[in-house]
C-alpha cells in the first residue's frame, strides 16, 4: 500500500491554518478582530468561510511588513 501525502494549498480554512500554525481557530479570529490579520492579504472571506493566506501569515509571523492600506483614515 503506497501513503498519499497530500500539501494544502497556500489558502486554507481557518480550522486548517491553525492545526498548521498551533494557533486556535478562535485565536486567528481575534487576530482578525484586532485587525492583526487585514481583509484581502493575510485572509478572505467567500462563502461565509473565512480563508487564511499561509505565505502572507507566514510572512507576518516573520515580521516582514505588508503592503497594508490604513483602512482608519478616510
Amino acid at each position: 500500500m503506497t501513503d498519499i501525502i497530500v500539501q494544502p494549498s497556500e489558502t486554507v480554512l481557518i480550522r486548517l491554518a491553525a492545526a498548521m500554525t498551533g494557533h486556535t481557530p478562535k485565536a486567528l479570529e481575534r487576530k482578525i478582530a484586532r485587525g492583526v490579520l487585514a481583509e484581502g492579504i493575510h485572509y478572505h472571506r467567500h462563502d461565509g468561510n473565512i480563508y487564511i493566506n499561509m505565505p502572507a501569515f507566514q510572512g507576518l509571523v516573520r515580521g516582514e511588513k505588508a503592503h497594508v492600506q490604513d483602512r482608519r483614515r478616510g
